[in-house]
């Protein structure tokens, strides 16, 4: 499982007289990939899957993880690991 953040910056350049104001604008676009025997985990991405920094970026994120995570323990290339290092 992989989540994939590009940050995207987007800029106006505006001149004042003799001054230059620069506006930078960072937002985070967001893919991800998992494993067929991954099950699907939520929630589920916004289209497009941009996201501006604050703390909706940041709860959607650490709840996508998070869920990812769990996922992970449920496909069957890891339960089967999982199973072979108990101790009898």
């Amino acid at each position: 499982m992989s989540i994939f953040i590009e940050s995207i910056r987007v800029g106006t350049v505006k001149k004042f007289n003799s001054f230059l104001n620069v506006t930078v604008f960072c937002r985070y676009k967001v893919s991800v990939t998992a494993r067929d025997d991954v099950p699907f985990f939520g929630p589920e991405l916004p289209n497009p899957a941009v996201f501006k920094k604050g703390p909706e970026f940041k709860e959607f994120l650490l709840t996508k993880l998070i869920n990812a995570e769990n996922a992970c323990y449920k496909a069957e290339k890891f339960a089967k690991l999982e199973v072979s290092e108990i101790p009898v």
